[in-house]
């Protein structure tokens, strides 16, 4: 098991990780221990996303969320008792469960104190609630995993972010655009996630930039649109100093109509 989480790609390096001390305090308000790797995990990433998937909670919102009446654990034993859910867990471990993050399907991330540090994810769309004995190093792992991405990335909430997206000339195609950035960014800098299938979602990151330029088939914030076969859209992640760059690159290439 990994004892930090720098080989978390970080697509920008304007990232606000926890210091230590403000987790040190969490860990002394709570009834149980922090779960395995949420320490490191706090104090290497901070509050972000991890492959568009992972949330985990910052030490303020799991202090908050640890009040007898928290909606989150109010919202889980409901559904442990009306959804049949498949577990070891008793009703008293779900009233006592502690929550330490989310995923961007609506699972749950949470701990409760009959097994202390280990973590659990209940899930949204799945009635068999799974247990991470390696703690968020497991969760990390998973993420990654149902993403189908080569490796873990990580995306601050820092307001320096932003996004944009487009569409991209049919004739120029999913290869021909990882070859224009390479061109734009040439020192070499890259890395492809799912890269031994590269029509389905390629994602390219590029550190001179601090960019992430996901591609998809057509716009997925759209319904159907009328654009000419062959091309396809481009949400491009950068970090705010590098607006201009990333923004005159995407017009260069964009889908006129």
């Amino acid at each position: 098991m990994s004892e930090s989480f720098d080989h978390v790609y970080r697509i920008s390096t304007l990232i606000s990780p926890c210091d230590e001390a403000t987790v040190d305090e969490l860990a002394t308000k709570l009834p149980i221990p922090l779960p395995k790797g949420y320490r490191e995990y706090m104090t290497t990433l901070g509050e972000g996303e991890l492959c568009h998937y992972l949330r985990v909670n910052t030490p303020m919102t799991v202090a908050q969320d640890s009040e007898a009446d928290a909606w989150e654990r109010v919202n889980l034993v409901e559904r442990f008792g009306s959804d049949r859910i498949q577990s070891s867990l008793k009703t008293e471990d779900i009233q006592a469960a502690l929550v330490f993050g989310t995923s961007a399907e609506g699972d749950t991330y949470f701990s409760c104190p009959r097994f202390p540090a280990e973590l659990f994810e209940f899930p949204r769309h799945d009635r068999l609630i799974r247990m991470y004995n390696n703690g968020f190093w497991g969760a990390v792992q998973h993420a990654t995993s149902c993403m189908r991405h080569d490796f873990p990335f990580f995306k601050s909430y820092s307001r320096q972010m932003n996004y944009h997206l487009c569409d991209i000339q049919p004739d120029i195609g999913y290869e021909g655009l990882i070859a224009l950035v390479k061109r734009q960014w040439p020192k070499g800098s890259h890395r492809i996630s799912r890269g031994s299938d590269i029509k389905e979602y390629p994602h390219l990151f590029v550190r001179d930039a601090q960019a992430h330029f996901e591609i998809h088939p057509r716009r997925p914030d759209l319904g159907p649109v009328d654009i000419p076969e062959g091309s396809f859209s481009v949400v491009a992640h950068f970090d705010r100093t590098h607006q201009a760059e990333v923004l005159n690159f995407l017009d260069s290439i964009r889908l006129v109509k």
